[in-house]
């Protein structure tokens, strides 16, 4: 089989899943790369065209082991039609826990072939710059990784006589899935004397919580703690500091040192 046409589907709030996504397809060699980005609201009301050729990589975050809820859920609007996937999750260097084998029967139940599979590091959410945290992942020797994995991919398709003669990739993880830990949503704040109200936060936004107008609003309900709107601000203005987040932080910041490395299932 040849891979005319790579797919890209992913959430990715802070841009950690998508540039390890970027760097496996790098390596492929495709006529045509397609991007379907799940991480803007947009995406929530979006009609995506069934994929029905080529190969599908699906990607996204770890959130205490799963992957997000509203990732899922945009997740389920894209269709496969028989097509091989690869399925990729990022998490902070603490454990992926059940959200690879997640993403592998999410593929499944959307008409994808799951052949391949990765748990990459990415920078936490919670990471500052007093308490870092996976800081500056996937870094060079990460994205070595992707790229490298992009090429075994291109041999392992251009083997196989046909999708259906390749086999689903085998990936750790527990059936059923391990209850999510949900956190109490208490959204980041904006320090007032800093802030300029460039609204690079509300554009972030995976979810729409923030608004912008004489104050910076951020709907507590809405509020998933991915820590985009934290990564991007131009001035610093926005923290995310609540007893349960500095909590956390001090735990995985003693228990997490070791960077871990990137692992890639195939056959």
């Amino acid at each position: 089989m040849d891979i005319k046409t790579v797919t890209l589907v992913y959430f990715s709030p802070t841009g950690t899943t998508k540039k390890v996504l970027e760097g496996i397809v790098g390596t492929i060699n495709a006529q045509v790369v397609r991007t379907y980005d799940l991480t803007k609201p947009e995406s929530e009301t979006c009609v995506f065209e069934e994929i029905d050729e080529g190969l599908v990589i699906l990607g996204a975050p770890v959130y205490g082991g799963r992957i997000p809820m509203e990732a899922e859920r945009r997740f389920r609007r894209v269709k496969g039609k028989g097509v091989p996937a690869v399925v990729v999750v990022v998490y902070g260097n603490r454990e992926y826990d059940d959200a690879l084998i997640e993403m592998r029967e999410l593929a499944k139940e959307q008409g994808f072939k799951p052949i391949a599979a990765a748990a990459f590091i990415g920078e936490h959410s919670y990471s500052t710059e007093k308490s870092p945290l996976s800081a500056g992942r996937p870094d060079a020797y990460d994205i070595n990784i992707a790229r490298d994995m992009g090429k075994q991919l291109a041999r392992k398709v251009a083997a196989a006589v046909k999708a259906d003669t390749m086999r689903e990739v085998a990936v750790p993880g527990n059936l059923p899935l391990k209850e999510r830990h949900e956190m109490k949503r208490i959204p980041p704040v904006t320090d007032k004397a800093v802030c300029t109200k460039c609204g690079a936060c509300a554009g972030s936004c995976p979810t729409a919580a923030i608004t912008v107008a004489d104050t910076v609003e951020t709907k507590a309900e809405l509020c998933i703690l991915c820590s985009a709107c934290v990564k991007i601000c131009p001035v610093s203005a926005r923290t995310l500091s609540t007893p349960q987040v500095e909590k956390a932080r001090a735990w995985l910041s003693e228990t997490c040192k070791e960077p871990k490395s990137p692992v890639i299932f195939m056959d």
